[in-house]
């Protein structure tokens, strides 16, 4: 398949992220010169749109914080054991992939065990498959 020029169109595209970003960047600078009152404006919103950012963050890292110490109580096996459906859960097999890149021996031992020391029934239910990724050195 030859390679197709890009149209103008596409090359448009391509360039205003870029363009955008950098004119917001340099917005402040360049009008520090000519109208500086529009500079203060521009850094003040800025700095408000971030701490907008930040404070939406921490509501999100609270909220999610408490819905795991919410979840960590929950005893999922025993939730898993009562549902109803047409297979039981004592026919259900499980695979727990731990995909690794660069972890240390360590890391990947401590998860393994992890695995292991669960109420889960590992040795009936479960593959344990572990993954590296093909452009990993010194597996």
């Amino acid at each position: 398949m030859k390679h197709m020029k890009p149209s103008i169109f596409d090359r448009l595209l391509e360039i205003i992220p870029g363009t955008l970003s950098w004119s917001l960047l340099l917005a402040p600078i360049i009008f520090i010169f000519f109208a500086p009152e529009i500079s203060v404006y521009i850094i003040v919103i800025y700095t408000f749109l971030w701490l907008i950012k930040s404070v939406e963050m921490a509501y999100h890292l609270l909220s999610t914080n408490r819905l795991i110490k919410r979840n960590k109580k929950i005893n999922h096996l025993e939730k898993a054991e009562k549902l109803k459906s047409d297979i039981s859960f004592q026919d259900i097999y499980h695979v727990v992939i731990l995909a690794t890149y660069n972890e240390s021996y360590e890391v990947i031992k401590r998860s393994v065990q992890a695995l292991i020391k669960s109420n889960f029934p590992i040795r009936e239910k479960v593959f344990f498959v572990l993954a590296y990724e093909e452009r990993a050195k010194d597996i």
